[in-house]
C-alpha cells in the first residue's frame, strides 16, 4: 500500500529512485525488487511522518536502507544513489547507530537464526564481509554530512551496544537525548 501510495503520489521520485538503484547493479532481480520495495517503502513513511511534528522510532531507517542497497551493490553505489535521491526524501533529525564488535555482531547474527537479512548467512569468520559492512556505514555517515546544510543534516548518535546490559542505559541514554531534542523544537 505504501509502496502504491508513493509511486502515485511521488512518481518523479520513485522513477529516479528506480534509475538509482539500477544503477547499484544489485545482484539479482530479486534483490533489486526488494531493495526498491524497501526503499519506496522508507520513503512514503518519511514523507507521512514528516506531516505531522511527533517523535516516531523506526526500527529501520534511512541508514539501514542505504546500507541493505549497498550490501551487494557496485563499489561507490551507495555515494552515487544517495546525491540523486537524499535531496528528494525527507530525512530524519536523528539517527541512531549501534555499534559492536565484530564477535558480538557476529554471536547475534548466528543466535538469530533467521534469514531475514543477507547478513545471517554470515559467520564469525567472515571478516571481509563484516569489515566491508562497517566501510559502508562510515560511507553513509559521510554521505549524510554532505547533504547540503540548507536542509541539516539528520544528528547521528553512536551508542555502543556490545552487551545486552547495555539495553537499559541506551534506552536511557535515547530517551533524555530526544526529550532535550523534543524541548528545543517546541521552543
Amino acid at each position: 500500500m505504501r509502496v502504491a501510495q508513493e509511486i502515485v503520489t511521488h512518481p518523479w521520485f520513485s522513477l529516479l529512485s528506480l534509475i538509482a538503484l539500477c544503477w547499484t547493479r544489485q545482484p539479482s532481480f530479486p534483490v533489486f525488487f526488494k531493495m526498491t520495495f524497501n526503499w519506496l517503502m522508507l520513503s512514503s513513511l518519511l514523507r507521512r511522518v514528516e506531516a505531522v511534528p511527533a517523535v516516531y522510532l523506526f526500527d529501520q531507517g534511512i541508514f539501514q536502507a542505504l546500507w541493505s542497497i549497498g550490501l551487494d551493490a557496485r563499489p561507490g553505489a551507495i555515494r552515487d544513489m544517495g546525491r540523486v535521491v537524499l535531496e528528494r526524501v525527507p530525512l530524519p533529525d536523528v539517527v541512531t547507530v549501534l555499534e559492536a564488535g565484530l564477535a558480538t555482531i557476529a554471536g547475534r547474527l548466528n543466535s538469530r537464526g533467521g534469514h531475514e537479512s543477507r547478513a545471517d548467512a554470515w559467520q564469525p569468520e567472515d571478516t571481509e564481509e563484516f569489515a566491508r559492512s562497517s566501510a559502508m556505514l562510515e560511507q553513509i555517515k559521510a554521505l549524510m554530512q554532505d547533504v547540503p546544510q540548507r536542509r541539516g543534516s539528520p544528528l547521528v548518535i553512536l551508542v555502543q551496544n556490545d552487551t545486552d546490559a547495555d539495553l537499559e542505559t541506551n534506552a536511557l541514554r535515547l530517551a533524555v537525548e530526544i526529550q532535550r531534542l523534543a524541548g528545543e523544537w517546541a521552543a
